[in-house]
């Protein structure tokens, strides 16, 4: 799934239109997989 379709990022996270799928990743700050992410 991608983040640009469904708004799976965590409320620290943005969604990169990064190849091949668009990807959550965790603003800085903070760390995880972009779906959870907790403060560093």
């Amino acid at each position: 799934v991608s983040c640009m379709d469904v708004d799976i990022c965590d409320p620290n996270a943005s969604c990169r239109p990064d190849e091949p799928v668009a990807k959550c990743v965790c603003n800085p700050g903070f760390e995880g997989d972009g779906t959870t992410c907790n403060p560093i």
